[in-house]
C-alpha cells in the first residue's frame, strides 16, 4: 500500500512538472493586425486605441504579438514584439535579431532571459526574424531592417537628403490590412541592439550605416549563447551572441 502511494505521488509530480514546463516554454503570439482592427476606433485613415485614464503612463497593449508587413519592399516579412508588464510610455526598447532556425521565438526569448528582463523592468522587446530561407546578406535585408528600424527624417535639409517616414521601432506605428495606420507604442530615436548567430552580421551592418539611431551596436565578438541580462544603466557596446 505504501509503495503504491509513493508511486502515485511520483507519477503526479512528474505529470505536474511536465505540464508546468510545457506551459512556460511556449506561447502563441497575438496577431497584431487583427487585434488592432478589433480594439481600435477609426477616424479617416488612422486608428487609435482607447485610453485608460487610470493607467495613462503605461502602454495600451502588453504581451506577445506578431506582425507581418502588408506592403512595400518588406511585404511578407514579420517581426515579434513583447511588451513587458507595466511598461511605461517611452520605456527602453531592446532590438533582438534572432539566429536562423528558431521555430519558437517566445521559447527562445524565455530561455535567454529576455522575457524576465522585460517584465521586471517594464520594457519592450522588438524581435527581428529571418525570412523563410534564413538571413540573407546585409544588402538583401536592408529593406526589412529599414521598415523595422529606419530613422524618421522630417525635412530634406535644404535638398541635401531625402525625407523618410521611419520604421516601426521609431514611430510605434504599423499599417493595417484595411489601409489604415495605428500607433500602439511609443518609439525611441535610440535603442539597444543585440544580434544572435546569423542575425548579428545583418544587424551590425545596419547599425554601422545608421549610427544616429544606435545607442549601442553589436560587436563581432563571439561567445556561447547565454542570458544577456543587464541591470540599469545598460553598458555599451552590446555584444553579439553567436
Amino acid at each position: 500500500m505504501r509503495k503504491r502511494a509513493l508511486s502515485l505521488l511520483l507519477a503526479m509530480a512528474l505529470v505536474l512538472g511536465l505540464s508546468v514546463g510545457a506551459s512556460a516554454a511556449s506561447a502563441a503570439p497575438t496577431d497584431l493586425n487583427r487585434y488592432l482592427l478589433s480594439h481600435t476606433s477609426r477616424s479617416g485613415e488612422t486608428r487609435s486605441l482607447p485610453i485608460d485614464r487610470t493607467e495613462v503612463n503605461e502602454h495600451p497593449v502588453i504581451g506577445y504579438y506578431t506582425y507581418t508587413f502588408q506592403d512595400g519592399e518588406a511585404a511578407g516579412r514579420s517581426f515579434k514584439l513583447y511588451v513587458g508588464q507595466h511598461a511605461a510610455l517611452r520605456a527602453y526598447i531592446t532590438v533582438i535579431a534572432l539566429p536562423d532556425g528558431i521555430a519558437d521565438p517566445y521559447a527562445f526569448l524565455q530561455e535567454q532571459g529576455w522575457l524576465e528582463q522585460a517584465d521586471t523592468y517594464g520594457e519592450l522587446l522588438f524581435v527581428l526574424e529571418p525570412g523563410q530561407g534564413g538571413w540573407g546578406t546585409p544588402d538583401s535585408e536592408a529593406a526589412y531592417l529599414e521598415a523595422c528600424l529606419g530613422e524618421v527624417i522630417g525635412n530634406d535639409a535644404g535638398g541635401t537628403r531625402e525625407t523618410a517616414p521611419g520604421g516601426v521601432v521609431q514611430t510605434g506605428k504599423v499599417t493595417l490590412s484595411d489601409g489604415t495606420t495605428c500607433s500602439f507604442f511609443t518609439g525611441h530615436s535610440c535603442n539597444y541592439y543585440v544580434g544572435y548567430g546569423e542575425g548579428c552580421a545583418v544587424l551590425e551592418s545596419w547599425t554601422a550605416e545608421n549610427p544616429c539611431t544606435s545607442s549601442a551596436r553589436p560587436s563581432s565578438a563571439a561567445r556561447a549563447w547565454a542570458p544577456a541580462i543587464w541591470t540599469r544603466p545598460l553598458p555599451a557596446p552590446i555584444t553579439a551572441i553567436t
